[in-house]
């Protein structure tokens, strides 16, 4: 059974050890149910969202100490934050499947490549970061995560797949050109 986000958002949350210190939103026709000890909390989504992330690094062993079942993590919201770039340690997070990144500082594809490597994202969400307003942004990203089923909140479709494949080779000539002029 599917339970309710814990929603940590609009707490201007700086790090994520600062989740032990702080009481997640509460809603009165949807909380977050407690587990059977008590004191971590049961759920699948987390809504860390609208804060001051700059990193979120430690995350993974945190959850642990606040989740019933922190493997079972499918859905990530860390919208609306000061993210840079798309950090290792979601790839800890085995079962991610929908990873909420709009609003951020994210500025280019370098700093989204991490997302193909282990984890099984359905749906993303990057607009509204530097990196969208580059020429085939939607396509590359799609080349990337060939699994995407929604990308910005719009259904990827076979249209979409099809242009991100010549998207896709040329983002690696644009790549492997800049790696022999810059050391990328």
């Amino acid at each position: 059974m599917a339970h309710p986000p814990l929603d940590f958002g609009f707490r201007d949350l700086l790090h994520p050890a600062d989740l032990l210190t702080q009481t997640p939103r509460r809603k009165i026709d949807h909380e977050c149910p407690i587990g059977p000890d008590g004191k971590l909390y049961d759920t699948q989504a987390l809504k860390l969202n609208n804060n001051k992330f700059l990193s979120v690094a430690g995350l993974p062993e945190i959850l642990p100490r606040i989740l019933v079942n922190p493997e079972a993590i499918s859905w990530v919201d860390l919208s609306f934050n000061n993210l840079t770039h798309v950090e290792p340690v979601l790839l800890q997070l085995k079962n991610l499947q929908i990873l909420y990144l709009h609003g951020n500082n994210i500025i280019d594809f370098p700093h989204l490549e991490i997302l193909n490597g282990g984890i099984t994202i359905r749906t993303l969400t990057l607009h509204g970061n530097p990196v969208d307003r580059t020429v085939g942004y939607r396509f590359i990203v799609i080349s990337w995560l060939r699994q995407l089923k929604n990308l910005d909140f719009s259904v990827v479709t076979d249209f979409d797949r099809m242009q991100s494949e010549v998207w896709g080779r040329k983002w690696l000539m644009i790549k492997a050109k800049l790696k022999k002029e810059d050391g990328y």
